[in-house]
């Protein structure tokens, strides 16, 4: 089993369970290899010991001249700058205490090609004793090095070693062995980090305890949970292994770990190791929509007027259905199941005769993550119309040299409303054809240019948003007249000229 530091447990998360068994390297070149499996740090707990795996290194040592018996390698990484005292203690498996043996080599920068370093230049101690209990002194430890301990089960006996920290200001890191993460409720990795409001997302601290040796109920955890760097919950002492935050803004959660084993009496509060992890989580809005139902009726006037089938502006509605928000898209869909969108809202032909209900969500435009509203609906009637005959509209001359004027569509519009609906509030607009009558779209208005000619002109009456009814009248605008030559006229400087004179030539 590795090494564990007093401060820390023997607990895994489930991401590394399998990458830091409990067993040390049998080799030096095993640990070379693999050392990223084989780190390890000083606690109070028991591990198993290993037997029968000389494999035939030899290193010279101050203290060892034989080959080893049964050696188990390790690498320890410093933590806190300081002297670091430690004591290897080994039973059998009746509890009888059995000869152990070490040597500690380093300091070193990194492990690369780290058996190949291992001499008595780079030995820090040793000891051959017959002794079950054995101490080990790291004088001046420096914060980031790398240290390398062989533990050798000298009489071959199967049993358990113990290795615990007993003095000294430094320390090895464990990080490796206390790693938090944060996942989900299902204990799996949270991979979505967007999420559109009123939804909360629970976040769970989660360490495997299953590598811990000894009784899980015996392990005490602490946890602080920040967001945005802002301490938000703080727990001391639980006896889960799990715990969860439910976020519902957007923000940097963090969480922090302390843990022990309650029933060590080396531990030392003050120097637990803490362990990290975090996540970007980001709470969209949504927009509100006016849920309605929305009514909007359109007149069927468009041959065969009495089918029940219309073209219809659904945008019209928009602000109604926005409550004049700005920065809203909205989709129109003819199924409540919001599958069958339609493509052009501006200009639909509805796909059920006379009735039909089209719903509406929307999004903010601008926002990263689109977030989709509730559901808004319009229940849209075509009604077959006919078409009303108005009066037309005096003719007009083109503008002087052009073939072109406006007309007073004000004054039509007045006249109409007087006329036709003197008690009842409406809107008129003018369009030159069908299309854009029906459609509500390309008004013509008193500075609309209109060639010369004759021109149908339709009306569009409205209560609301409602067609209330459709008629037409024509405007015409002249031909420019031909502009005759006209013989020249030639008199004296002081004689007069009758201009009338030339009327009949030049309308001729």
């Amino acid at each position: 089993m590795k090494i564990l530091h007093k401060t820390l447990l023997a607990f895994l998360l489930l991401f590394i369970a399998s990458s830091y068994a409990q067993e040390g390297a049998s080799s030096c070149a095993e640990l070379q290899a693999n050392f990223q499996q084989y780190q390890s740090c000083a606690t109070s707990i028991p591990f198993q010991n290993t037997t029968n795996n000389n494999n035939g290194e030899t290193y010279v040592t101050s203290c060892i001249g034989d080959q080893f018996q049964a050696p188990t390698w390790f690498f320890m990484k410093i933590q806190t700058s300081g002297n670091i005292f430690l004591q290897i203690s080994q039973v059998d498996n009746n509890a009888f205490g059995t000869d152990v043996d070490f040597v500690l080599w380093g300091p070193f920068d990194n492990l690369n090609n780290i058996c190949g370093q291992l001499n008595l230049s780079k030995e820090v101690d040793c000891s051959y004793a017959p002794d079950s209990v054995e101490n080990v002194q790291i004088f001046n430890a420096e914060q980031g090095k790398f240290y390398i301990l062989l533990v050798d089960n000298y009489d071959n006996t199967p049993g358990q070693i113990t290795i615990a920290q007993t003095g000294g200001t430094g320390s090895s890191d464990c990080s490796f062995l206390s790693s938090v993460e944060i996942l989900d409720t299902a204990g799996n990795e949270i991979t979505e980090l967007n999420y559109c409001k009123p939804a909360s997302k629970d976040l769970v601290a989660t360490i495997d305890i299953n590598d811990f040796p000894g009784n899980a109920g015996d392990l005490r955890f602490n946890y602080k949970w920040y967001k945005d760097g802002v301490l938000v919950t703080n727990i001391v002492d639980s006896t889960s292994n799990t715990n969860t935050l439910t976020a519902t803004e957007t923000g940097l959660y963090k969480v922090e770990i302390t843990a022990y084993d309650s029933t060590d009496p080396t531990v030392n509060p003050s120097r637990l190791e803490i362990s990290a992890d975090e996540i970007q989580l980001n709470f969209f809005d949504k927009p509100v929509l006016n849920a309605g139902p929305h009514t909007l009726q359109q007149c069927d006037f468009i041959a065969p007027n009495n089918d029940g089938f219309a073209s219809v502006n659904l945008t019209e509605l928009s602000n109604t259905i926005t409550n004049s928000t700005s920065g809203i898209t909205l989709s129109y869909f003819t199924d409540v199941a919001l599958t069958q969108q339609i493509a052009n809202p501006a200009d639909f032909t509805n796909t059920t005769p006379f009735n039909q209900t089209i719903y509406v969500t929307g999004i903010f435009t601008a926002q990263s993550f689109p977030c989709v509203s509730n559901t808004a609906e319009i229940q849209l009637t075509i009604n077959p119309t006919s078409v009303a005959s108005y009066p037309d509209i005096a003719p007009v001359c083109p503008v002087l040299n052009t073939n072109s004027n406006t007309i007073d569509f004000d004054s039509q519009r007045i006249l109409i409303k007087n006329t036709y609906f003197p008690t009842t509030a409406v809107e008129i607009a003018f369009y030159r054809n069908p299309s854009d009558a029906s459609l509500e779209q390309n008004e013509v208005t008193n500075s609309s240019e209109f060639t010369s000619g004759v021109h149908t002109i339709y009306t569009r009456i409205e209560t609301g948003n409602d067609c209330a009814g459709i008629g037409t009248f024509e405007v015409e605008v002249y031909d420019t007249p031909d502009q005759n030559p006209v013989t020249p006229i030639v008199v004296c400087e002081d004689e007069s000229v009758i201009l009338a004179n030339k009327d009949a030539e030049i309308l001729a």
